[in-house]
């Protein structure tokens, strides 16, 4: 592993420098790359690094962003005076660990922009799928009794700080992520054992969820239905034969990584202390509540996200032997519930449609079970961790700067 480092480290400076991917000018300008960049910040400063080192990293931090703004014009957008310190900070502290030889902590939270990289060049192409689900995904909602997504996104119509606010939570998902590989990073310095690997867990999350982009393609009611978003819903009869006008933008509703990355944090956060896990759980809340009133996702997009992530999650789980029917089985669960939710999406939607006990009853199946089945899971991984202990902190970067 240590042969692989040094070539690792290359390659993923090579890329954030070279590759761009709109790189260059979303620096500072794309609030999502803020933050994933703040977020590389608040790894760094998990380590708790010198006083010398931090402050040369928000001098740096200042000269950078400076510097950028005298050749890049900053584009102004809600909060974006703070939220693009961000993407400097977080440059800076890429900057500063590599001069530091801090080749782990570098991984660790170069992972966030590099994602974001991947994600901006790779979801495009998914704009080139003619065929769209999101008729039979608005035709599940509506089998509930009412749209969702419409119902929350009204609660936003005329409130444009309301609005505002909502979106600036749904970009700051890479928050949680961050929070998670600090604390990770923190077990690994004091040798305290991690029965889930989060990187590879996150990755794989990432490549899995994207090629069901491409089995199921969906974009979102406020792609999809965006006349009518979110004061005029489609009627009975038009979800039930209407036919969706062509549109473009990229088909990465089903399932929602957005709230599926949310599910992970609460799941891994169960070593913080009290307080800490209520403000993730909160955050998630927050999340599942921006990605649907913003008419980013519908319900049902939230719901496959469960079995989905439990299958991730079980997967990374090493603290449990995969022989072991607890980490296998919920492997295979997971994986099986996610695919009979999107045959039953692509072939049953009707039948959701015409018996909203049915629908109700799947979901409410789906989730419970889902719960459970890694709650069990987590209580094997637990037990067979030696000298494993419950670690009531959060990152320290939360507690202590």
């Amino acid at each position: 592993m240590r042969a692989l480092r040094t070539p690792a480290i290359a390659f993923v400076v090579c890329s954030l420098v070279l590759l761009g991917g709109g790189l260059q000018s979303a620096i500072g300008n794309n609030p999502v790359l803020s933050f994933m960049l703040l977020g590389t910040f608040l790894i760094h400063m998990s380590v708790r690094p010198g006083r010398t080192e931090w402050i040369a990293t928000l001098a740096l931090a200042a000269l950078l962003r400076f510097g950028y703004a005298s050749l890049v014009p900053l584009q102004p957008y809600f909060l974006s005076q703070f939220i693009h310190w961000g993407s400097f900070l977080g440059l800076a502290s890429l900057l500063a660990m590599l001069a530091r030889k801090r080749w782990r902590v570098f991984l660790a939270a170069g992972a966030l922009p590099y994602s974001w990289l991947i994600v901006a060049f790779s979801l495009g192409f998914t704009t080139h799928t003619a065929r769209t689900y999101d008729g039979l995904l608005l035709q599940f909602d509506s089998g509930l009794g009412f749209l969702p997504s419409f119902v929350l996104g009204q609660l936003l119509a005329g409130r444009p700080i309301l609005r505002e606010i909502t979106h600036t939570v749904y970009v700051a998902l890479p928050l949680g992520a961050a929070c998670l590989l600090a604390w990770d990073l923190r077990c690994q310095r004091r040798n305290e054992p991690r029965p889930v690997r989060l990187i590879p867990m996150y990755v794989t999350t990432m490549i899995l969820g994207y090629l069901l982009y491409w089995i199921y393609p969906a974009a979102g009611p406020t792609f999809a239905f965006a006349s009518g978003f979110p004061n005029a819903p489609p009627g009975r009869w038009a979800i039930l034969y209407g036919a969706i006008q062509p549109f473009t933008a990229p088909r990465n509703a089903m399932p929602s990584l957005h709230f599926g990355a949310m599910v992970l944090l609460v799941w891994n956060s169960r070593g913080w202390r009290p307080w800490a896990r209520a403000a993730a759980m909160c955050f998630a809340a927050a999340v599942a509540f921006s990605t649907l009133a913003l008419g980013e996702h519908y319900l049902i997009d939230l719901i496959v996200a469960f079995p989905f992530v439990m299958a991730t999650q079980a997967l990374w789980t090493v603290a449990v032997p995969f022989s072991s029917s607890e980490r296998y089985g919920t492997v295979a669960a997971g994986l099986l519930a996610t695919a009979a939710w999107l045959i039953a999406l692509r072939w049953g939607a009707y039948l959701f449609f015409s018996w909203p006990a049915l629908a109700w009853g799947s979901m409410a199946v789906t989730v419970a079970g889902t719960i459970w089945m890694e709650r069990r899971l987590a209580r094997v991984a637990d037990g067979l961790v030696p000298g494993r202990t419950v670690v009531k902190e959060i990152p320290e970067i939360l507690v202590n700067h």
